[in-house]
């Protein structure tokens, strides 16, 4: 069985302290013009708080919110599945892929009707 997509692109239910750390690192990304420079404009900025939200937070739990600073591969890898969200929402958002949970809530997405026309029509 398969449910709609409920994707929580906020960061509202965090602690302040986990909304303070990802704010500060959304408004230095902006600063950077990370999500022109990228593509990911429109849907960079969501996509960034769906991944670095829980990475975050679960930092926090474990009492190492400030590692992640020192951590080059860790905010490495939460920059390149920023890019890699923000675009594949934008396919989304054009209907050329959709995207579902599974039975355990977790997120994928499937080409559709639309995808795989666009992809036929390539070969």
């Amino acid at each position: 069985m398969f449910y709609i997509c409920t994707m929580d692109f906020t960061i509202e239910n965090y602690p302040d302290e986990v909304k303070a750390y990802l704010k500060s690192y959304y408004d230095t990304l902006i600063e950077m013009n990370f999500f022109a420079e990228n593509d990911v404009e429109n849907n960079g900025p969501q996509a960034f708080y769906y991944v670095a939200g829980p990475q975050f937070m679960k930092r926090w739990i474990n009492g190492d919110l400030d590692v992640l600073i020192d951590e080059d591969d860790s905010l490495e890898l939460i920059l390149k599945q920023t890019i890699a969200m923000g675009l594949m929402l934008s396919l989304k958002d054009k209907g050329m892929i959709g995207m579902l949970d599974d039975e355990n809530g977790e997120d994928f997405f499937f080409t559709t009707a639309l995808g795989k026309k666009l992809i036929a029509s390539q070969k």
